[in-house]
């Protein structure tokens, strides 16, 4: 029944004609509703770039992050926003927070990688928040969850806004990157590391 939705969805898309970019959507980890990874940060469009640019979890925690838009002015009625996933993340729950519509089921099925939130109905503009997004991570190394708004996507899996009549492609997408804390054994600055030959 999900894929059968998501294909309606898509359909109605495809048949819809092609207008401008919708603005930004991004990923929140910390609680304070900004990107993880600022938009003027050329990397910023898959992973964060810097080791500073991530949140610190160890193995096997839960991690919520927060899914946002921001069509800017442009009025929408309809909407997608897909998540990918790196490998060490495994989902555990999602939660729609957009309300004045009809919120399809998540979806975790049409790409075996990502979350899909979907929804029609609507009659938003601006910052919104569109639903939460928890996952086990499974890493000892940085991983990274981010907005997919590549309509090339091999599991046609993307964000999008739509009218009844159109709809809006995201040119700015930015993710969240997770890395295990630096390991308290190992020295962080070069006073320690000189203090251990003197």
């Amino acid at each position: 029944m999900r894929r059968l939705i998501t294909m309606v969805f898509l359909l109605a898309l495809a048949l819809a004609p092609a207008s401008v970019f919708a603005g930004q959507i991004w990923t929140d980890g910390n609680g304070d509703g900004l990107p993880d990874c600022h938009f003027n940060d050329p990397y910023c469009n898959v992973h964060c770039p810097a080791p500073q640019n991530h949140l610190e979890r160890r193995d096997s925690d839960l991690i919520t992050i927060d899914v946002y838009l921001d069509s800017q002015s442009f009025q929408w009625t309809n909407y997608q926003a897909w998540v990918q996933r790196d490998g060490c993340f495994q989902f555990v729950s999602g939660q729609y927070r957009v309300t004045g519509g009809t919120n399809f089921p998540l979806d975790n099925v049409s790409n075996p990688n990502a979350t899909g939130f979907a929804g029609f109905g609507f009659n938003q503009h601006g910052v919104v928040l569109v639903g939460t997004l928890t996952v086990h991570y499974n890493g000892l190394v940085k991983w990274c969850l981010w907005p997919i708004i590549e309509i090339d996507n091999p599991y046609g899996t993307f964000s999008v806004l739509g009218t009844t009549s159109s709809y809006f492609l995201f040119n700015t997408r930015c993710g969240t990157c997770v890395a295990p804390p630096p390991s308290s054994t190992e020295p962080t600055t070069w006073g320690a590391i000189k203090g251990i030959y003197q």
